[in-house]
């Protein structure tokens, strides 16, 4: 697939759905760039040694995780780095 092959975070020549942009307020003109991030999909998991967590039985859950911020909040922000 094409887009496995490009870099995680490349910037696009046009949108690859112009209809979706244009609802998001893009328009064809100059200033506006597209770019197109890569972002690893799915809940998160909690990063401790060996699944080992302390203190109460709320707290340890390792798996069934959701992240706090949005995908699209993360891959804004690797746009911007």
């Amino acid at each position: 697939w094409e887009y496995r092959h490009l870099p995680v975070v490349h910037r696009a020549s046009r949108p690859s759905r112009p209809d979706k942009a244009r609802r998001l307020g893009y328009k064809s003109k100059q200033g506006f760039v597209i770019y197109r991030v890569r972002v690893r999909r799915g809940g998160r998991k909690r990063q401790v040694p060996k699944g080992i967590t302390y203190g109460k039985p709320k707290t340890h859950g390792v798996n069934q995780l959701t992240a706090q911020r949005s995908l699209r909040s993360v891959a804004e922000e690797r746009v911007g780095k």
